[in-house]
């Protein structure tokens, strides 16, 4: 599997562009971030975002398992679209925020929390737990790109000065984060076994 994992890199190291670095980001630019009352707000709703995601996400299997009567086929099924819908989501994403950074942030945000409190109400059936899956998938995959995209302006020029590239190339951090959800999907879908 890691030799599998090799691969993504190597492609990135090979195809991706060099970014021009104009200022080494330190631990006195981070300081220099942190006074801006914006820049605080934005860390804060990501701290309290990703942590809400990650606690929700916790759930999702036994959820399946439980409410929906899916077995782990069908468990590792709904996954795989959740990650394939996070590949869409951060896209789709990047695409948005650089017509509109404003509505966009704020929008992505309902998104994640209204697709988890659809959960319980629809995915207690296959159809509705494939449906909310995909939009959960969707929203999540955009939060990462929103987010950053939301500091580095909210920030200012400390913000703007670790960007590296806007939100298309945030969208690229964040594609590496969904195919690893891919994989370990399609790991499961095998009953577990690893490539190897």
């Amino acid at each position: 599997m890691a030799g599998l994992g090799l691969i993504p890199v190597i492609l990135q190291a090979l195809f991706l562009p060099r970014l021009p670095v104009t200022k080494a980001v330190t631990l006195r630019s981070l300081g220099v971030l942190l006074k801006s009352g914006r820049a605080r707000v934005a860390l804060v709703m990501t701290l309290l975002t990703i942590t809400a995601q990650f606690a929700a996400y916790t759930f999702v299997a036994p959820f399946l398992q439980q409410q929906t009567g899916a077995g782990p086929t069908l468990i590792s099924t709904l996954l795989l679209v959740f990650a394939a819908a996070g590949i869409l989501g951060n896209f789709a994403a990047a695409s948005a925020l650089t017509k509109a950074l404003r509505p966009t942030v704020p929008a992505v945000l309902a998104l994640l929390a209204v697709s988890q409190l659809l959960m319980p109400l629809f995915g207690t059936w296959t159809v509705g737990a494939f449906l909310v899956l995909a939009l959960w998938g969707l929203a999540y995959g955009a939060v990462p790109v929103a987010l950053q995209t939301w500091l580095f302006h909210a920030g200012g020029p400390a913000g703007r000065g670790a960007r590296g590239g806007g939100p298309r190339r945030a969208g690229l951090g964040a594609a590496r984060k969904a195919e690893q959800g891919v994989l370990v999907a399609l790991g499961a879908l095998r009953g577990g076994r690893t490539p190897g």
